[in-house]
């Protein structure tokens, strides 16, 4: 065992350094590429390159060709340092497919829009930058895609877990819930917490109303406890006057408790803890057909838009190389890339939308 935990320390230890020394490394590498390619396009040697001497054309091919590889694996490098430093980050996911969406549908359409090839040789150029940053766009998108995925599944499977609530629980209703088979979606009196000695005098059960509903209950209103543990001591004239000093023998009146204080009660209460995981669980599984539908309603539009972007994108690559028809045509792949968008922007609303739920459902308790 002690093997064990001194293995998993050193394994940890080392990628924790290895992954610092590929962020150190890849990051400069990285914004010096792109500071190389930006230079490239806005400065004045692009327009001069069929003027430059053969030997000079050369090294200024060779350089564009040693910035373009440096960035692939400097993006490569930098992304596998960021999902092993951050690896149960969700936000990790979430950047890394939306940054390399942007990057690798709008890169095309943005070279469009603010460069200009003032001859062939710099149209060939513009389009290897295009083709880099599309590669790199990819390199963060696929990487990005797996994580928001497993943040789906996990995202699901810590809201349906009992874990939330261990810690509000009296002790044996783990026991007693393996003797009685709960309800999907039950009140307060179906679950593992209500004791039979409590529901003869609870007024949850009494009105029929679950507690979180009247606001009162054996979890957050101490008269309830305490006239279930009083049960057959109403004979005993010391234990009249201790009820009598706490208000519940009927002759004294409870102290009010304000909507906003009962509210909180519920808000640390273990039983509406269990309730707000059953809704989870119930609602949760429903976000996965309402967002394929939603997207099966808009599906027309969302490929309209798509398509506007690929023909964009194939006019512009057939102009920066001079032909009438590119060698390869975004629009050729039209479905597959379209498959691809909306399988994209499927999962980012699916991952969206749980986090938007278990906010709403674990954080503002709606």
């Amino acid at each position: 065992m002690a093997s064990k935990v001194r293995f998993s320390s050193r394994l940890y230890a080392f990628l924790d350094g290895i992954s610092s020394l590929g962020l150190k490394v890849g990051i400069p590498i990285a914004i010096v590429a792109v500071g190389y390619f930006v230079s490239v396009l806005f400065g004045s040697r692009i327009k001069e390159l069929d003027k430059l001497a053969a030997e000079d054309s050369a090294y200024f091919f060779n350089s564009l060709k040693v910035a373009a590889t440096g960035l692939t694996a400097a993006s490569a490098v930098v992304v596998i340092s960021i999902i092993i430093r951050f690896y149960y980050e969700e936000f990790v996911g979430q950047s890394l497919s939306v940054f390399g969406a942007l990057v690798y549908f709008g890169a095309p359409e943005a070279f469009g829009r603010f460069v200009n090839a003032p001859n062939q040789q710099a149209a060939w150029v513009v389009a290897s930058i295009v083709r880099e940053a599309c590669l790199v766009g990819a390199i963060c998108l696929v990487p990005g895609l797996v994580l928001v995925i497993r943040d789906c599944i996990l995202r699901i499977w810590r809201g349906i877990s009992v874990r939330r609530i261990l810690e509000s629980r009296w002790g044996d209703e783990r026991e007693r819930e393996r003797r009685k088979k709960p309800k999907f979606y039950g009140k307060c009196w179906d679950m593992a917490y209500c004791r039979e000695f409590v529901r003869q005098v609870c007024p949850a059960f009494k009105s029929k109303k679950a507690c979180w509903r009247i606001k009162t209950g054996c979890y957050c209103d101490e008269h309830t406890i305490l006239m279930a543990m009083a049960g057959k001591g109403n004979g005993n004239e010391s234990y009249k006057g201790i009820l009598h000093s706490l208000g519940i023998d009927g002759q004294s009146k409870k102290p009010k408790v304000s909507a906003k204080a009962k509210r909180m009660r519920c808000r640390r209460c273990g039983i509406y803890a269990e309730h707000q995981r059953q809704k989870y669980r119930l609602l949760s599984p429903m976000v996965f057909p309402a967002v394929i539908f939603a997207i099966y309603v808009f599906y027309g539009q969302i490929t309209i838009y798509i398509q506007t972007a690929l023909h964009s994108t194939d006019k512009f690559i057939s102009f920066l190389s001079n032909k009438t028809v590119a060698d390869y045509s975004f629009a050729a792949d039209e479905r597959m890339i379209t498959i691809l968008a909306v399988v994209w922007l499927g999962i980012i609303a699916i991952s969206y939308a749980l986090r938007t739920l278990e906010y709403m459902i674990f954080d503002l308790q709606v």
